[in-house]
């Protein structure tokens, strides 16, 4: 039998384990190409799998080798409830540095309090400032502490404990909701009430519509990437092990305070990529990319981008040039022992630790159930994005 043809196939074409008709004793030159072609289409049939460091998907392929793929693009999810959120986490900024917030502040808060029947969780300056206000809404409001007094850490949360987080403000707003969710996150509203809002697509304005209607449409969510980082020695064992929470704009490592440049080797996917003198290195998120990335040099990438972002801070040597990399990728950064000063390293411009010679870190993606979901307006994202933001002409 040819390759890729099954017994009933052979007997239909004229082939027997006896001897051949006397009709069919002998193919022409046609039928001989046509069967050679339909074994070579069986022969070289494929399969194509849509794989990560973390789970595989068989992509579809058709009769006629065409493949079909089942994400296409990332930027494809609606968020939609069954019915409104019961149990709601409001944050914003220090009322004190925002005064104009505050009439924005209460208008949301009886909202989603009085009118849409919530349990709303407010910190503690808001719950005074709410109480004040009406002893009627201070009963629907829980109060939440959180900074432990103890340690002088924010409070963390899972995402179990509320159905969503409205977040009014900047962009440091929603750090600080990175911060209380180390781990999963539920949906995050972002209301903007800062100067840019590269992260806030809704105005304060509109808070009353889109709270209002939760249940009624379906918000276009953007997971933001995040990634983890974990400390070792020189010898291979666990350092300081892992830093606590994750990371949503970018991991710095610096000189600090040293006089001298810093001098750290880069490793991609356990491969040698180079060793950077430079006042500093950036690991950025594609979220990240227009914060201190782009200050330094580095790529605007869309949120959707599936990418990390290495850029150079004022590097000694002009072919150390920014370089985007798959999500995928694992990166090292080792400081050497002959460099001559230790290195400091600080997670989204808060959290600080000294990365000591002989020292390394390792940076790579948070696992895909963990991201950050961000709703926003997809009908005008790219014009906020681009546009408002980045001020586009």
């Amino acid at each position: 039998l040819r390759m890729g043809y099954s017994r009933g196939d052979a007997l239909r074409m004229g082939y027997s384990r006896s001897k051949p008709r006397s009709h069919q004793s002998s193919l022409s030159a046609a039928e001989s190409n046509q069967i050679e072609a339909a074994s070579d289409r069986e022969r070289f049939r494929f399969a194509i799998y849509r794989c990560d460091k973390f789970d595989q998907c068989r992509e579809v392929i058709d009769e006629n080798s065409e493949i079909t793929f089942r994400a296409a693009a990332a930027d494809q999810m609606l968020l939609t409830w069954a019915q409104a959120p019961r149990r709601v986490l409001f944050l914003t900024k220090p009322l004190e540095m925002a005064p104009d917030l505050m009439p924005h502040m209460f208008r949301v808060v009886k909202l989603m309090a009085l009118e849409m029947d919530i349990t709303v969780m407010v910190e503690k300056s808001v719950y005074k400032s709410c109480a004040a206000e009406s002893d009627e809404l201070a009963l629907k409001l829980d109060e939440w502490g959180g900074i432990d007094k103890e340690t002088g850490h924010c409070i963390t949360m899972t995402s179990s404990e509320v159905d969503a987080v409205v977040a009014m403000g900047g962009d440091g707003v929603l750090m600080h909701v990175n911060r209380i969710f180390p781990t999963a996150a539920p949906p995050v509203i972002a209301l903007a009430g800062g100067s840019l809002g590269f992260l806030a697509p809704f105005d304060v304005s509109e808070a009353s519509f889109i709270l209002s209607t939760l249940t009624k449409m379906a918000l276009r969510v953007t997971c933001r990437m995040r990634l983890n980082c974990v400390f070792e020695d020189d010898e291979g064992s666990d350092g300081d092990g892992e830093m606590s929470g994750a990371v949503l704009n970018e991991v710095v490592v610096e000189r600090g305070a040293s006089p001298y440049l810093a001098q750290c080797q880069v490793w991609v996917n356990n491969v040698y990529l180079t060793t950077m003198q430079a006042d500093g290195v950036i690991i950025a998120t594609p979220t990240g990319s227009t914060a201190y990335s782009m200050a330094a040099g580095g790529s605007m990438v869309h949120p959707t981008v599936p990418a990390i972002m290495i850029t150079p801070i004022c590097p000694h040597s002009l072919s150390c040039r920014p370089i985007i990399l798959p999500d995928s990728a694992q990166i090292r950064c080792y400081i050497p022992t002959e460099a001559r000063a230790d290195a400091m390293v600080s997670l989204d411009g808060n959290r600080k630790k000294v990365l000591r010679r002989g020292q390394s870190m390792h940076i790579s993606m948070v696992v895909l159930k963990k991201p950050i979901r961000l709703a926003q307006d997809g009908s005008r994202f790219p014009k906020n994005y681009y546009m408002l933001c980045c001020r586009f002409a």
